[in-house]
């Protein structure tokens, strides 16, 4: 059996790594994975739909065109935003509050000003965790629908919302120094290999505000609450 390890990513300042290192080891889920043996997954290189798909990846135009045409089609909710698992929206948004907490007791911490929302969606999660807790967010969208269901559902923060980006994180760079917190849950697995890569430490963790502690977040696995 194999063993595949969920845990929070955080772009760290040198003073507060160490202690980071311990929380993300304390915060990870392990779920056992069976192996896959050698040779199916070399036979599996042979099989006509698995070369399509790997072709696909290939060409990031199609797969992220392939990509908006899905998202085009999905339900501007919260459920839809969940892929059907909309009852779990709460639990989501309380564990990363506990992470936001964690994140915040930490010297030096993040500041507070300005936090940008990847792949927003209708703004789940900038309504329900950041904007509570950051004076300004902004949110970064490729789907122009999301974009504007989005602005209605954030209607009420309206002096706390930014700019509502409509844009693909592939093709989106960041405003160097802008931001405190540049928040990536449930998004970087819709980019390809190269793109994340690309997203993560070079354009989003190299432009954060400096000098504090930020945080880039992707699945929190949590067990059960108190």
């Amino acid at each position: 059996m194999k063993k595949l390890c969920f845990c929070l990513g955080l772009a760290l300042s040198p003073m507060a790594s160490q202690k980071s290192d311990e929380n993300c080891m304390d915060s990870s889920t392990e779920i056992n994975i069976p192996a896959v043996p050698a040779e199916n997954n070399d036979q599996s290189r042979n099989d006509p739909e698995y070369s399509d798909l790997d072709d696909l990846l290939t060409d990031s135009t199609s797969y992220y065109n392939n990509a908006k045409k899905y998202w085009s089609n999905v339900s501007p909710t919260v459920d839809g935003m969940l892929g059907g698992f909309g009852s779990i929206s709460f639990i989501d948004i309380r564990g990363s509050e506990q992470f936001l907490k964690q994140l915040y007791k930490q010297k030096p911490a993040p500041g507070r000003k300005w936090a940008l929302d990847c792949g927003a969606g209708i703004g789940r999660i900038s309504k329900n965790l950041l904007l509570p807790w950051f004076d300004q967010v902004d949110l970064v969208e490729q789907d122009e629908h999301f974009c504007e269901t989005a602005r209605k559902e954030l209607a009420d923060f309206t002096s706390k919302l930014g700019t509502v980006f409509n844009s693909g994180l592939q093709d989106f760079i960041p405003e160097e120094g802008r931001y405190d917190i540049i928040w990536a849950q449930w998004v970087l697995g819709h980019l390809t290999d190269e793109d994340a890569v690309q997203f993560f430490p070079f354009r989003s963790c190299t432009r954060l505000r400096l000098p504090f502690t930020a945080g880039q977040i992707d699945q929190i696995q949590l067990a059960h609450f108190d």
